[in-house]
């Protein structure tokens, strides 16, 4: 059972994102409606939106998966800390450039960063701690 809190976190972090990027895909304007942010686009600007929610649907979908195969986890890992912390540390960058946006924003982005730096942090432990193939040896 010591993988349990690898796996938790694999699943976890598959979750969110894939979650995310569905929602995205499927009904952008409930997502930015609950950042209190109202979406009056045509097919372009949609399109834009729906891009990197299909990107983030994959990666939740591959991270998800990589939680049951354990020769997939470390790069289960690698996604999750780069996707997470890419996303955390371009919101920490728009709060310096655009200024403070909302809470449900703000909010994200410390789930973002802590979900990175977990997965980050996962890496890092020695492979016989978390049982990964591939890693250390």
């Amino acid at each position: 059972m010591r993988n349990l809190p690898l796996i938790s976190l694999l699943i976890l972090s598959g979750l969110v994102a894939f979650v995310i990027g569905l929602t995205l895909l499927i009904a952008p304007q409930s997502l930015f409606a609950g950042n209190s942010a109202v979406i009056n686009a045509g097919p372009d600007l949609y399109s834009e939106i729906r891009a990197p929610g299909g990107l983030l649907a994959t990666l939740g979908g591959f991270v998800l998966t990589s939680a049951g195969i354990t020769a997939w986890r470390t790069s289960g890992l690698t996604v999750s800390a780069a996707l997470y912390l890419s996303y955390g540390l371009a919101r920490i960058w728009s709060l310096i450039v655009d200024g403070h946006p909302g809470d449900a924003l703000i909010l994200a982005m410390a789930i973002e960063l802590a979900l990175g730096m977990a997965a980050l942090g996962a890496l890092l432990i020695p492979a016989p701690a978390i049982q990964m193939k591939g890693v250390g040896t």
